[in-house]
């Protein structure tokens, strides 16, 4: 069976690059790419099947990415965050109020059964995520801000009911 590409280019200016998720059910996470300038969607745990042969370690580069955004606290949707956040991102997390709740107590679970981590380094581990969390409210759009100045048209994300939307304005 051939591999779909990873790599899919919807306009001159927006591609998307697929880092799980796409050929399997799990392990969400997916980075939106504008003008040059990366927003990370989800960076989930692959599960079951899924996880057979799959490293968890964060296998691309991340100091590109402006910030990361997070659809819900489901693990195959923020199962990696700890090894992102280890593998350099010090970017904003963008997600609902209650996904900013549950997420570190989710990844407490995780870090706990799957890893065997003491309480101390788990603390270590959740503070540090959680200090890059940004709560979102319902219908409201956030400006996310390019590393580089002035070379990012403004995107903007917006949450309406369950759904994210990106807009990129000048």
């Amino acid at each position: 069976m051939r591999q779909a590409s990873k790599f899919v280019t919807l306009t001159d200016q927006v591609c998307v690059t697929h880092h799980g998720g796409k050929a399997s059910v799990t392990g969400s996470c997916h980075e939106l790419k504008i003008n040059g300038h990366s927003l990370l969607i989800d960076c989930g745990l692959f599960q079951g099947r899924d996880a057979a042969n799959r490293s968890l370690d964060i296998e691309f580069n991340t100091g590109h990415i402006q910030a990361l955004v997070l659809t819900h606290a489901h693990i195959d949707h923020i199962g990696r965050l700890p090894w992102l956040v280890a593998a350099g991102f010090q970017g904003p997390i963008y997600c609902t109020h209650a996904t900013a709740h549950l997420v570190p107590l989710m990844l407490d679970d995780g870090l706990k059964l799957q890893l065997g981590l003491t309480r101390q380094q788990r603390v270590r581990v959740l503070e540090r995520i959680k200090r890059q969390l940004r709560p979102v409210d319902y219908a409201t759009w956030v400006p996310v801000k390019a590393r580089r100045q002035g070379t990012l048209p403004t995107c903007v994300l917006a949450q309406q009911g369950t759904f994210w939307g990106v807009r990129t304005r000048k």
